[in-house]
């Protein structure tokens, strides 16, 4: 009996030495994982400019409310989507730094870089991709040339301006306190929508609010520089807000097969299903 509780005893301190060693063996195996590819963090970042040949420099700057905001083509409320996949490069892991001898940086399209991103001081250079490396793509980092997932480039930086736009036509989160369209004119007092003309004398307190909702969660599908033509408006909105003394004009384009909302101020157009016709402006 004695002899039988040894042999067992023994086999289980085999087998546990057994797995402790092939955990031991696995945790040595595995990849160390890289530090992230920049020390600067995303929230952190307030000033991104992007810079492409023969392109004007796209400058994105954060407010005081945390929003971004396009200063450079243009003046308005900058893709939050876009940025912070954008910003994902600053956390990237999956990256392979390449011992370069004597930097030849044109061979890799690195001078002039393809594009250049400025994350407040932090500089990112992105060239060509890789032949070797399948999906990946040479960038260059102080000085020290990487290979970094094509991705990261495809997803943002291959953009034009006009892509990194919001596709909300009225901004990041807009305080609305009047809203005057061709069909009816809604007035916000009291913390209370009225209308003042156009809409039937029955409808209802939440029918109103249903109508002011749609207008702060409109989405365009698509943004395109404005291109003036006389006489193909249809009509002019006019917005004002409870947080800021300005007045924002769109003109109405085209109702049908889209709905093209314009702000000549800014030389944009936003393109919106037509299906919206009904929801905003009927």
């Amino acid at each position: 009996m004695r002899y039988g509780w040894l042999i067992n005893l023994v086999l289980l301190i085999v087998i546990a030495l057994l797995a402790w060693l092939v955990f031991y063996t696995l945790e040595e195996e595995k990849p160390k994982e890289l530090p992230p590819l920049a020390h600067l963090k995303a929230t952190d970042v307030n000033t991104i400019r992007i810079k492409k040949a023969n392109q004007a420099e796209i400058v994105l700057k954060k407010d005081k409310q945390g929003f971004w905001q396009m200063t450079t083509p243009f003046e308005l409320p900058a893709n939050s989507f876009h940025i912070d996949n954008m910003l994902r490069i600053l956390s990237e892991r999956s990256y392979k730094a390449l011992k370069v001898d004597n930097l030849q940086l044109a061979k890799f399209k690195l001078e002039p870089p393809l594009v250049s991103v400025k994350f407040n001081d932090f500089e990112v250079a992105f060239g060509d991709s890789s032949p070797i490396a399948q999906e990946r793509r040479y960038v260059l980092i102080n000085k020290k040339v990487y290979l970094l997932l094509d991705r990261l480039y495809y997803s943002t930086l291959s953009n034009d301006a006009l892509r990194l736009l919001s596709l909300s036509p009225l901004g990041n989160n807009p305080k609305l306190s009047e809203i005057k369209t061709p069909k009816y004119h809604l007035v916000l007092k009291d913390n209370k929508w009225t209308v003042v003309s156009g809409l039937s004398s029955d409808i209802s307190a939440d029918e109103i609010s249903a109508l002011v909702d749609n207008w702060r969660k409109v989405s365009a599908f698509r943004i395109k520089p404005y291109i003036e033509v006389e006489g193909t408006a249809k009509g002019e909105i006019e917005f004002k807000f409870v947080d800021k003394k300005s007045v924002l004009h769109f003109k109405i384009l085209s109702i049908k097969p889209d709905l093209v909302l314009a702000r000549p101020d800014k030389g944009v157009q936003y393109i919106l299903p037509v299906s919206q016709v009904e929801k905003l402006l009927r």
